[in-house]
């Protein structure tokens, strides 16, 4: 039906299902799935495919990997193009590549850069960029990023010179990238230390140990999983009557499909007819 209407409420109704059911169920579809979200990804239900492709992802896990090459490129060209204009689109790729993120630890250098430029990019939209350095933030703290720590650097650099929000979140990438790299930290500390002189939080870790050091311990740092505390169980359920509704337009475009084939086949028998006679009177 996802197929034939295109309703976005079915693609809601997937996406509740894909977190409700034992994932050894999935693994049965997992190919359908796949399938029906490349056949929809340039589609205007964009939005709703990602959120089915995070559910996927989060439910299936390892059993993921086989589908992630062309998987992340598809949301890495999404997020290019999309981060200038679509916020909301934005944020469903970058839950997409959170619930991606540990069987993507082979991809990690295609993402991080990606994620780090929409962060620092002064044209893309504010809540943009915070859903972008929080997404940073969490995959710092759930993933070894040492080998990205100079790009991750510049990009908090950058977005501490700024206010409100933004820095706020900048600054618990910053903190996160410190308890992760421990004593290692010590190679970029003089670029912060004049800029965070007074801050409390960011001189309380320079002595942190990586054996010694995690993220819990510190009540300051944000720990949250998840962007703006979204849950995919989140999604609004579809109420009686707009699923009734659904049914009965199912319905009816069944009936007129069928209609149309009745119309053909009529077509077709009186067309065979009218040769008949054409040919019985020629013979004649």
């Amino acid at each position: 039906e996802i197929r034939t209407t295109r309703n976005p409420l079915f693609l809601k109704l997937l996406q509740n299902l894909l977190i409700s059911i034992p994932p050894t169920w999935l693994t049965y579809f997992t190919d359908d799935l796949i399938t029906l979200v490349y056949e929809m990804w340039n589609t205007e239900q964009l939005l709703d495919v990602l959120g089915v492709v995070s559910a996927l992802a989060a439910a299936l896990n390892n059993q993921f990997a086989p589908f992630l090459p062309q998987c992340i490129t598809l949301l890495l060209d999404c997020l290019f193009s999309s981060r200038s204009t679509r916020p909301d689109i934005c944020l469903k790729v970058l839950e997409s590549i959170l619930a991606l993120r540990h069987i993507s630890n082979d991809y990690l250098f295609l993402i991080i850069p990606e994620i780090i430029q929409t962060a620092s990019r002064s044209l893309t939209p504010e809540e943009t960029r915070i859903d972008a350095l929080d997404t940073l933030r969490i995959i710092i703290q759930s993933c070894d990023c040492q080998s990205y720590s100079a790009e991750i650097v510049r990009c908090i650099k950058s977005c501490i010179q700024m206010q409100g929000k933004l820095r706020e979140i900048a600054l618990q990438v910053l903190y996160s990238l410190q308890v992760s790299l421990g004593k290692k930290f010590g190679l970029f500390q003089n670029i912060f230390n004049r800029i965070l002189d007074k801050d409390e939080n960011y001189r309380s870790l320079i002595n942190v140990s990586i054996s010694t050091g995690k993220f819990s311990s510190f009540e300051f740092i944000n720990t949250s999983e998840k962007l703006r505390n979204s849950a995919f169980v989140s999604i609004p359920q579809p109420t009686d009557s707009q699923i009734q509704s659904i049914q009965h337009k199912i319905e009816r475009e069944k009936q007129q499909r069928e209609l149309y084939k009745i119309l053909i086949n009529n077509l077709k028998r009186r067309r065979r007819k009218v040769c008949a006679v054409s040919i019985a009177k020629n013979h004649a």
